[in-house]
């Protein structure tokens, strides 16, 4: 399923912020404070939208997804949509959320105007379907003329959910992942082909740390739309990578903050 947003302008130019971070895993209240003052530096920064890692709110903890998820009205979530508001950010928040009676990875898009969009993780990970089932929905955001589509960590790797991206009509490919010391390497490779060959902006934002028994490599990065790197985030390093979409749609390297 595909849902359009169309967002208001209000100036030329789009600035999107990758959030790396490390989470207490399991302690929502924590993560959700960190959150907050994340989405407040982006405002301080002239940020348009920050994207958080997968499963942001909780850590990457499958066992215990059950008892962590989020409902689509859960109270939890509220001091994230006023912090939204009030610092007229748009935020890319992972979390487990139950639907029905069904358990998807979700990313909530939390806008400045207080609304949301839903994205389901559409590919998962080995492993992860004994606690989740992949979903369809599949929002769009557009802004100035770029249109933006979502994944979640396993759905880049798959050739399937990068050229649905492309077919739509996509300028924009976010992705919120979980990628391992193990991983990086490869994982980032599918990611700046994906740029290059479907003429997309790429962007990925990581944890830095340690989630669910896995180290996180850090490394957020984005690659404009012929594969060539835009800014990178160093492995250890909490902080902000931001990037800039200027009037004549070239995307470049605004600032690295460091937290």
């Amino acid at each position: 399923m595909v849902v359009e947003h169309l967002l208001l302008q209000e100036k030329n130019s789009i600035t999107i912020a990758l959030a790396q971070i490390s989470v207490i895993d399991g302690d929502i209240i924590s993560n959700i404070k960190k959150h907050c003052d994340v989405i407040e530096t982006t405002g301080k920064n002239n940020g348009d939208f920050v994207i958080f890692p997968e499963l942001s709110l909780t850590g990457y903890e499958l066992d215990r997804a059950n008892q962590l998820a989020f409902s689509i009205k859960d109270e939890r979530l509220i001091d994230i949509q006023n912090c939204c508001i009030n610092n007229k950010v748009n935020a890319v928040v992972g979390a487990p959320v139950r639907l029905g009676k069904d358990l998807f990875i979700c990313s909530l898009i939390f806008f400045k105007d207080g609304t949301f969009e839903l994205y389901t993780k559409h590919f998962l990970h080995p492993g992860e379907e004994h606690y989740f089932i992949p979903g369809d929905l599949n929002p769009k955001v557009i802004e100035k003329n770029e249109i933006f589509s979502f994944a979640i960590c396993a759905d880049s790797n798959s050739p399937i959910h990068s050229s649905n991206a492309y077919y739509t009509n996509t300028s924009v490919y976010i992705t919120s992942a979980l990628l391992s010391t193990n991983g990086y390497e490869n994982d980032t490779m599918v990611l700046q082909h994906t740029a290059k060959y479907y003429n997309m902006t790429v962007l990925m934002a990581n944890y830095c740390g340690e989630t669910g028994g896995y180290k996180a490599a850090g490394g957020s990065c984005a690659w404009n739309s012929k594969g060539k790197l835009i800014g990178k985030m160093a492995p250890n390093t909490e902080g902000l990578l931001i990037i800039e979409c200027t009037d004549t749609r070239e995307w470049l390297l605004n600032k690295i903050i460091a937290f």
